[in-house]
């Protein structure tokens, strides 16, 4: 069964799908068996959450008790990570953003507040009652880039504004000014900077050689060579087994494609013409077969939801 947030995903790669802005050709596949023998082969060893036995009780009292010392109200996300081993649960992570005031603006570091799991039912009830606490000013729900036990870097949300940050702070959120979306560029190389996303011509997402390390975002500018390198994920700690494994590649990259998708649908609608995906070749059915059967998931569970 899928995430919300799977659910999310994959709606967008269909969506994709239509505007002819990526290209594929799923087949059906035991995609859930095969990414549980991934798990045990790679990821065995990397644990974040052990013993996590919460009830829904539990997390609300745990997040308001960490709350209490706070003057001002706060911005709270909820973002579920790829959790693919379990039949009932679900992990996800609540972190606190800041002061609702500063969240457009300058970030504190994000406080992560709890990392745990629980039942699909159970997150769609915290979803309704994390608003009612007194110290949240303000909640968005999206995704992190963990998956499995690993820990999390990146997070993104949709509402109110599209906003990707990391553990140490905002990367770049769009928002609409007088009818123009504009990414504004708080950190990374391009830091400072704001980009009208009616100016893009395509957007990539590229990684290094093998043991591809290095994850890029990159935004080409339309009638000139500018590349805008938005987003740098480094994998610096790669194990060995890990370093020529295909399956890990993209379920690690999973969740920046998710983004560059995002992105790409923004930009075709500020520009009113296509703004196309463009993968590295490790990152498509053409050169990971994995993708192949990611994707045929994706659109079995989207169409079965």
């Amino acid at each position: 069964m899928a995430s919300f947030i799977s659910r999310m995903v994959s709606n967008r790669v269909l969506q994709l799908e239509k505007l002819n802005l990526l290209q594929s050709k799923p087949c059906h596949s035991q995609f859930r068996t095969l990414l549980n023998r991934v798990k045990k082969a790679n990821f065995s060893s990397q644990e974040t959450i052990r013993n996590a036995h919460h009830t829904l009780k539990d997390v609300l009292n745990e997040v308001d008790k960490k709350l209490e010392a706070n003057v001002e109200s706060k911005h709270l996300f909820l973002g579920t990570c790829r959790y693919y081993n379990h039949k009932v649960n679900d992990r996800f992570v609540i972190v606190n953003l800041g002061d609702r005031i500063a969240v457009e603006d300058a970030w504190s570091q994000p406080q992560c507040l709890i990392d745990t799991a629980l039942s699909r039912d159970d997150i769609e009830e915290l979803k309704k009652s994390i608003p009612k606490l007194t110290r949240c000013a303000s909640f968005s729900v999206g995704e992190v880039d963990g998956y499995f036990n690993s820990p999390w870097q990146f997070g993104y949300y949709l509402q109110p504004n599209f906003t990707v940050f990391t553990t140490l702070g905002l990367q770049f959120m769009m928002r609409t000014i007088v009818n123009e979306k504009i990414l504004f560029l708080h950190n990374g190389a391009c830091k400072g900077q704001s980009i009208n996303l009616a100016h893009v011509d395509s957007v990539r997402v590229e990684v290094s050689d093998d043991p591809w390390s290095s994850r890029n975002l990159i935004l080409k500018m339309k009638d000139s060579d500018e590349l805008k390198d938005i987003i740098e994920d480094s994998r610096i700690n790669l194990d060995a087994e890990s370093k020529r494994d295909l399956a890990s590649l993209m379920i690690e990259t999973e969740w920046l494609v998710t983004v560059a998708a995002y992105l790409s649908i923004a930009a075709t609608t500020a520009a009113n013409r296509k703004v196309p995906l463009q993968l590295a070749d490790v990152l498509t059915t053409r050169g990971n077969p994995w993708v192949e059967m990611r994707n045929s998931a994706w659109i079995k569970d989207s169409n079965a939801a």
